[in-house]
């Protein structure tokens, strides 16, 4: 062979060795990226069987207590397996090192926000009761994410007045109706939407 075609062979062999090793933060990234989604199904399924043992308490031609946390499981399922496809589609190859420094740093204010806004839906339902904390928190957090529309806030109050529909009159869950006349608001808008 000629010191040329050795060269050549040489320069092919460190090339592929090179491509090797950036290959590898990009599958390791990939990896860890799809983690969360993996986690999630894993958890849902398990969740699933075991609502399966729930025991009827009630009569047989009722929903039974393993219902609705197995209608949970399979949304969370469905949700996780869609975010899954999302992530192995992209053709996007971020280290994950670089990614999560960025964006840890550009979105840390928000996330600070967003845990904020939870806790104060949780306490400000004690208050203000389910209807109203909840179409609030809604606009809120609707708001936070950047969408700035002008159906945001019907949206919010539909989907709030759906909601509380939903839990008292098809799960019979009992929700917080608030203080003064925030309580008051609260009956008022439960017998117009015929629950009381």
């Amino acid at each position: 062979m000629s010191q040329k075609a050795v060269s050549d062979r040489t320069d092919e062999l460190r090339a592929q060795e090179v491509e090797k090793k950036e290959r590898r933060p990009v599958l390791r990234s990939l990896l860890l990226s799809i983690l969360p989604e993996v986690v999630l199904l894993a958890a849902a399924m398990y969740l699933f069987v075991v609502a399966l043992g729930f025991k009827q308490v009630g009569p047989a031609d009722q929903i039974g207590p393993g219902f609705w946390p197995q209608v949970l499981c399979v949304g969370i399922g469905i949700g996780a397996l869609v975010r899954l496809g999302q992530k192995l589609r992209s053709q996007e190859s971020r280290v994950v090192g670089d990614a999560a420094s960025e964006a840890g740093e550009l979105r840390m204010p928000r996330v600070a926000l967003g845990v904020a806004l939870v806790v104060g839906y949780v306490v400000g339902m004690l208050f203000l009761g389910y209807i109203l904390a909840t179409a609030l928190f809604l606009i809120a957090f609707i708001y936070l994410g950047g969408q700035r529309k002008w159906y945001v806030v019907p949206l919010a109050l539909a989907s709030s007045l759906l909601f509380a529909y939903v839990f008292l009159k098809v799960v019979y869950i009992a929700l917080p109706s608030g203080v003064g006349i925030f309580d008051q608001l609260t009956v008022l808008l439960y017998e117009l939407l015929g629950v009381y």
